[in-house]
């Protein structure tokens, strides 16, 4: 199609066009690039949380990492410096008409000023070439960074292209502060998140007046003497004068004396300080475990604790979900099998409920057409001669039309995603619960047997996780040790949304002793994964039984399948792997084992293949 000025491209196309590529990195890059209107759709979502995109990059190494973090540094504060430097020579050119004692000299000099921000040395120079776009008012959620590793290698690539935006006068400490600040500051009325050690956190009491669209708070670097007054008196004027604040994130000291230390259990008075809050991450905040009864549940949303430490017994976690009403994502370690047989019993509850609706829908429907009818006057009377009873259908009718049902006859909670760790029996029963409770609605289901960490076969029987019921939200799956190996195949039939399949068997199942009689059944179940025809990503971790005969039916039966895992499974050839290519029409990745290629003649096919299908990234682990 060519572009012309007589016929342009809608805007609702384009915004489509980055609404289908938006987890895409890359080809965001590279639209962005493409068109000045592409450009200012694409900006605002690249560089929202840029430093995360680094982070999280597979791509990078360390090194890299800190290089790019360190350029993108320097890009965010020459746009902000250029936006200043602009409004600064605005008034200094306005000061220099009205007066005579400004000079030419004082417009031209190193240092720019800005009265409520830190003052930068800049001067331009090739190898930093200056911003023309404020990229940092797109900087919308600045999550929690460290700005010592950027800075260290933003300083040395200046001394070494004698290119200074960083005042050299300045500690370390200091400047790490005085930046951090600088980009928080910076048209703070569009700032959504703010990340930054609670001691930094009286530093930008001053901004709370511009801060109405902060809805994040991230807290880091917590020392277990810290003065935590100064936040939760920011947190409580800040309610008071926005209410925009939902979400906290506490991370606090990580270390093996923590048990020395109980302070940090004071932390939960930060998060009580919100009027709201919807949002509790603590995974990095080990003592929250011993508060988690304290944690507010009216709004709470979303609960994310650390997996290295249960509740204390003195804490019925059952209970205290029981009361989550609006909870969609869990993440915790788990001891009591019974976690979520509350849910299930509420879930049943509003199944019955359900099913009484509908019957009397189906009850009155009849009954109101009889009443346009002729003799509908008859009828009515002998209904109307008695008065309704318990169990009568007018008063089933009211009850369900009229009022409002009981709080507890409102169904389980929302639950979306869940992230679960425990010893085996526990967690299998656990999650047998939750699939059942909350089948509507869950979306992500990880589950992670503490056997993992053992290195031999536990004697009891395990019983098997499976379903029969419509899974019709589940896109993710992930299970890791015993409960990995106890997964009926069969249960994926009704999982018909599922995009991402990760299955890692237990440490012992990757050794030569296993038991023969449970390979044999692993081998007579796994041809059922062709079940889940919606795949997208399937990691095999161990040694499940993956021959090229399943390869092909696999293929053949997940049309979509872009990034296959089968390292360390068995039975499977180069013949095989040749088909799963050959075949697959969207596959970008493919891991297989090393061991696979250590011959002359297949590692010769495998740069062959390399060569053929550049497109695919095929790695041997």
């Amino acid at each position: 199609m060519v572009l012309t000025s007589e016929n342009p491209v809608p805007d609702e196309l384009f915004d489509l066009i980055i609404a289908y590529f938006v987890d895409d990195r890359e080809t965001l890059h590279a639209l962005l690039l493409s068109s000045r209107r592409l450009f200012l759709r694409t900006v605002p979502i690249l560089y929202k949380s840029p430093f995360q995109l680094i982070e999280h990059s597979r791509q990078w190494n360390r090194e890299e990492k800190d290089k790019r973090s360190a350029l993108l540094l320097a890009l965010l504060l020459t746009s902000r410096r250029r936006e200043i430097a602009i409004q600064s020579a605005a008034v200094a050119t306005t000061t220099m008409l009205t007066t005579a004692t400004t000079t030419p000299s004082s417009l031209t000099a190193g240092h720019v000023h800005h009265p409520q921000l830190p003052r930068y040395p800049y001067r331009h120079q090739q190898s930093f070439l200056t911003a023309t776009t404020d990229y940092l008012r797109f900087y919308t959620d600045q999550h929690n960074i460290s700005l010592l590793r950027p800075l260290v290698t933003l300083r040395s690539m200046a001394s070494e292209s004698k290119t200074y935006i960083l005042d050299e006068s300045r500690s370390m400490t200091d400047l790490q502060t005085d930046v951090a600040i600088s980009l928080n500051m910076y048209r703070s009325e569009k700032v959504k998140v703010i990340g930054q050690p609670i001691a930094r956190i009286p530093l930008i009491v001053h901004y709370l007046p511009k801060l109405k669209s902060l809805v994040r708070l991230e807290l880091s670097e917590i020392p277990y003497d810290c003065q935590i007054e100064p936040t939760i008196e920011f947190i409580r004027v800040h309610d008071a004068c926005h209410n925009t604040l939902r979400e906290i994130k506490i991370k606090g000291n990580d270390d093996s004396t923590h048990q020395q230390y109980p302070g940090h259990t004071n932390l939960i008075r930060i998060v009580q300080a919100m009027r709201e809050p919807e949002v509790v991450d603590a995974r990095h905040w080990r003592e929250a475990t011993d508060v988690l009864d304290q944690i507010p549940v009216d709004s709470l949303r979303t609960l994310l604790l650390a997996l290295s430490d249960t509740p204390p017994i003195n804490i019925s976690v059952p209970e205290y979900l029981a009361r989550c009403g609006k909870l969609e994502r869990l993440r915790m370690r788990i001891s009591d099998k019974g976690l979520f047989a509350w849910a299930t019993a509420e879930a049943r509850i509003s199944m019955n409920q359900d099913h009484q609706r509908a019957l009397s829908r189906s009850l009155l429907l009849p009954t109101s057409r009889l009443h346009h009818t002729s003799s509908s006057s008859s009828l009515s009377s002998s209904y109307l001669s008695t008065p309704p009873t318990s169990a009568s259908w007018q008063y089933h009718h009211h009850h369900f039309y009229d009022e409002e049902p009981e709080p507890w006859l409102q169904g389980p909670p929302p639950i979306k995603s869940l992230e679960l760790v425990g010893d085996d029996k526990s967690l299998l029963s656990a999650v047998q619960d939750a699939v059942d409770a909350f089948r509507d609605t869950l979306k992500d289901l990880k589950a992670v047997s503490m056997a993992v960490t053992m290195e031999y076969e536990p004697e009891f029987n395990i019983k098997p996780l499976t379903w029969s019921w419509p899974m019709s939200q589940l896109t993710v799956l992930d299970l890791e040790g015993e409960i990995a190996l106890s997964f009926e195949f069969s249960a994926l039939g009704f999982c018909p949304m599922l995009r991402t399949l990760r299955l890692s068997l237990p440490p012992y199942m990757y050794s030569t002793s296993e038991n023969g009689d449970q390979l044999n059944d692993m081998k007579a179940r796994i041809p059922m994964i062709c079940l889940a025809t919606s795949l997208m990503d399937l990691e095999l971790y161990g040694k499940w039984t993956v021959s090229d005969a399943l390869l092909g039916k696999m293929v053949k039966a997940m049309a979509r399948l872009t990034n296959l895992y089968i390292v360390d499974c068995v039975e499977y050839t180069m013949g095989g792997v040749l088909e799963v290519i050959n075949k697959s029409k969207l596959l970008a990745s493919l891991a297989i084992s090393k061991w696979l290629c250590i011959r002359q003649p297949n590692q010769q096919l495998l740069q062959d293949v390399r060569t053929k299908y550049p497109h695919i990234e095929l790695v041997e682990a």
